[in-house]
């Protein structure tokens, strides 16, 4: 279905392409000269065909032939015949003849209706915010079907028709037409149609096409709802302003001589003042307030007063209400989840915060008051009433409690507590100052005496405790100790319950007599002589048994003698683990001096430790020297053999062929020297110490005597068995073997 559609202004004038469409299509419609009426060619009858139609185009004013007026509709099922339609007597069909004709005939059908679909009217609406942005409101009233009851034809383009309800209304092609008279009439509506495919279509088409608000758009220039629908549009622009907060309320005035940001601040306090009267509940804040306080012992303790009441429960509300001398944004009662109800002022801060001068008035009254600091709120942009309205009842984040009798009672409370502290702590500085006044006035013999004492109390009852009418520390007694002379009096293997001390103690207390069954001083020895670090302690405990013989009877006195024979016979062997150092003699001794002479001994110290291991590792390696020395010995002795049994060896080989018979070439021993190899050799031998003319000397002469050549080498010193062929070499070389 092609869309129609009217509107208000102009027709648009075709373009180029549009025009050469616009001169193909026919014109089914005309204006009568007589009537100045459409008329559809249709209607006609046979004898108005040509000019006897007396039709004009309404666009251009010339005069038209009607073709195939009133002819049958059998004419029309032959081939090559033309339709019905006007075309110009003279000239061409214009561009916008269609569209002006279209119009006529649209304006026409649509006044002859008995019925008509009345489109719903709007109007439109601009309300300036006090910020400048413009709200623009909306109002649209109802769709009708009204019957005509009559219509009036005024020109070929006005026409005027009156409703079933009575209303007239005036149909118009062209807002720039006016008529006589506007005001009688309760509407006006413009429509301009702007299809030229209307100007061929029939009266069936374009009633079937053309529904007002529909297919079509109409503009109502002028309806009997307007006042009515105009305020509904400027209310609801105002609503949107004040939805923003952005439109002052007639109760704030006109804020004359304000800025546009006072005017809002202004607003925006009473909105939120607004928000609270009509509160049922509010979200309140926690308050938290660290308070410090430097003691006399130099440490400061902080301590938190805190107040956290949760969701309040809200009622009787009152704004700019008067009060001892103030006057409260809002009071009212409030009732806490915990605890019992009070009276509460809410202020809110859009500028200005509370003052000293009325934090000192609330605090007069002793009444709890909450600020709602709001400077924050328009820092995301526009903010509606629903968003301020969480902000202001559901956020705790921008309140805080100005005042609050709880906090004041819980704050001096804190304050209390603080100066019974600092009380508590100046006289226990005092009690130290005058304890380590007397402390320096001690003796040796008396501060031992005193620590002695300090030691049973902390046995007993696990602290410090009073002696002589003075609270004694350990740790201030241990750096005294140190400072005279007994260093690592505080190593915790002495002093503890489970300490040497503490063992020494008791057997001292117990000395010769029998150990009560729930003193374990097995158990003591056992965890000292499994300590890695503390095991060589485990001496100090043998010797108080040694020297004050507590007699311990039953299994736990087998069980100690046993760990004094592993403890002896690791000590007499020379082990380190159990020994100890001397560093706690001289407090051991000086606390209990019944074990001086004990301590005095070297066994189970460090140094005796150390003198049987060194005496131990001197024996060893004596042992081991010897064993070395022993060893070279028979290996020399060994190797001398074997080379003896290699030299014997080397002589019955080379003297098994015996002497060489005498040759003429060396009649004597000069003879043989004076041979070239014979000097040769001879200087080699002599390098080596070795007189060649004595040796060949001794050869020819025991040759001489008959002595055999094995008698002879078995005669001479030989280190090695080369040395005997070295010299049965010599011997070959002069002619002797």
């Amino acid at each position: 279905m092609t869309r129609m559609s009217v509107k208000q202004g102009k027709v648009r004038s075709p373009t180029a392409e549009e025009a050469k469409v616009i001169a193909g299509k026919p014109m089914r419609w005309a204006i009568r000269n007589l009537s100045g009426q459409a008329v559809s060619i249709c209607d006609l009858r046979r004898d108005e065909t040509g000019l006897a139609c007396k039709c004009t185009c309404p666009a251009c004013g010339s005069a038209l032939q009607a073709v195939n007026a009133g002819v049958g509709r059998e004419h029309f099922l032959r081939a090559n015949t033309l339709g019905q339609f006007f075309r110009h007597e003279t000239g061409q069909q214009r561009d916008n003849c269609l569209v002006v004709i279209a119009r006529l005939a649209a304006l026409q059908l649509l006044v002859e209706q008995r019925e008509i679909d009345l489109p719903p009217p709007t109007r439109r609406a601009l309300v300036p915010g006090i910020s400048g942005h413009l709200y623009q409101g909306e109002a649209t009233a109802t769709r009708r079907r009204m019957y005509v009851r009559e219509h009036t034809w005024i020109d070929s383009q006005l026409a005027s028709i009156t409703l079933d309800d009575g209303h007239t209304v005036l149909l118009r092609l062209d807002t720039q037409r006016t008529v006589r008279n506007e005001g009688d009439y309760d509407a006006i509506i413009t429509i301009t149609v702007d299809n030229p495919d209307v100007a061929s279509w029939d009266m069936a088409e374009i009633l079937a096409k053309m529904k007002i608000g529909d297919e079509v758009e109409s503009c109502w220039d002028k309806h009997w709802e307007d006042e009515e629908l105009q305020s509904m549009a400027t209310q609801d622009a105002e609503q949107q302003a004040t939805k923003y907060l952005d439109l002052l309320p007639s109760v704030l005035g006109d804020l004359e001589g304000l800025t546009l940001a006072q005017k809002s601040e202004s607003l925006l306090h009473h909105v939120i003042k607004s928000i609270l009267l009509q509160a049922h509940s509010i979200v309140s804040p926690v308050y938290s307030e660290p308070l410090h306080r430097y003691m006399a012992d130099g440490e400061t303790i902080s301590r938190e007063v805190m107040l956290a009441l949760g969701d309040l429960g809200l009622s009787g509300a009152v704004s700019e209400w008067p009060i001892a001398g103030i006057v409260a944004d809002v009071f009212c009662s409030v009732r806490p989840t915990r605890g019992e109800p009070f009276d509460l002022i809410i202020e809110v801060a859009v500028t200005h915060r509370v003052d000293e001068v009325k934090l000192k008035k609330i605090e007069a009254m002793g009444v709890a008051c909450l600020e709602i600091d709001v400077r924050g709120f328009r820092q995301k942009g526009r903010v509606t009433v629903d968003e301020l309205t969480a902000e202001v009842l559901r956020n705790p984040g921008n309140k805080r409690w100005v005042y609050h009798p709880l906090v004041a009672a819980r704050r001096a409370e804190v304050h209390q507590a603080l100066d019974e502290v600092d009380k508590s702590r100046k006289e226990a500085l005092a009690r130290e100052h005058r304890t380590r006044r007397w402390l320096d006035s001690l003796t040796q013999a008396e501060l031992l005496k005193v620590y002695r004492q300090a030691l049973v109390q902390h046995w007993q009852w696990g602290r410090a405790g009073v002696v002589s009418g003075h609270f004694i520390e350990l740790h201030d007694l241990h750096q005294r100790l140190v400072d005279i002379g007994f260093p690592d009096a505080d190593e915790s293997a002495l002093v503890e319950r489970t300490g040497v001390l503490h063992f020494l103690h008791l057997a001292r207390s117990h000395s010769h007599a029998p150990m009560p069954a729930n003193i374990l001083l097995t158990d003591m020895c056992s965890a000292l002589a499994h300590s890695r670090e503390f095991r060589s302690l485990i001496t100090y405990c043998l010797i108080g048994l040694k020297v004050y013989k507590p007699v311990i009877r039953g299994a736990q006195g087998a069980e100690m003698e046993s760990i004094r024979l592993h403890v002896a016979n690791s000590l007499q062997a020379g082990e380190i683990q159990f020994a100890r150092s001397r560093k706690f003699d001289a407090l051991i001794a000086a606390l209990f001096p019944e074990l001086a002479s004990s301590l005095e001994a070297e066994f189970g110290t460090h140094e005796h430790a150390r003198g049987l291991q060194k005496a131990k590792r001197e024996r060893e390696s004596a042992r081991i020297e010897q064993a070395r020395v022993s060893r070279v010995a028979l290996e020399a002795a060994m190797k001398r053999e074997e080379n003896r049994r290699a030299v014997n060896q080397a002589i019955f080989n080379v003297s098994r062929q015996g002497w060489q018979a005498k040759l003429g070439l060396a009649s004597d021993v000069d003879q043989i020297l004076a041979h070239n190899d014979m000097k040769i050799a001879a200087k080699r031998f002599n390098a080596y110490g070795v007189d060649v003319r004595e040796v060949l000397t001794s050869a020819w002469n025991a040759r001489e005597m008959g002595t055999t050549l094995l008698d002879w080498f078995q005669g001479q010193n030989f280190d090695h068995p080369d040395q005997v062929h070295a010299l049965k070499s010599l011997l070959k070389l002069g002619w002797l073997a």
